[in-house]
């Protein structure tokens, strides 16, 4: 948030990076961006996604895929809650079954150690 507070946009104390062409904020219902919104819907087949909140999945599970701890993906997706944090993040069952078996490997390590 530094950098638009840091910055010079109009309007900056709205949170707002992005404008249209005539220098209005670029808000997810503005027509621009339903425009091309639906452009890309149409280019690409997918009728099922919606932009912005599958971004903030996207993020969170990208993120959280790579080890993001999870209070800080909750700063980073400016949540109150890790609840909600938890909501955005999907978790595939190989990411499951890596941890597992990461786990696993110290377990082994151990009992070898042991004997």
């Amino acid at each position: 948030m530094n950098l638009v507070e840091n910055s010079e946009f109009p309007h900056k104390e709205l949170g707002y990076v992005f404008y249209t062409h005539n220098g209005l904020c670029w808000k997810e219902k503005s027509r621009s961006v339903q425009i091309v919104y639906q452009r890309l819907r149409d280019k690409t087949g997918i009728t099922n996604f919606r932009m912005m909140h599958g971004l903030r999945h996207h993020f969170g599970s990208t993120h959280a895929a790579k080890g993001t701890p999870l209070p800080t993906l909750q700063r980073l997706m400016r949540y109150r809650s890790t609840s909600m944090t938890m909501r955005y993040i999907t978790i595939l069952d190989s990411e499951i079954r890596e941890a597992a078996e990461k786990i696993q490997k110290v377990f082994d390590s151990q009992r070898h150690e042991g004997n």
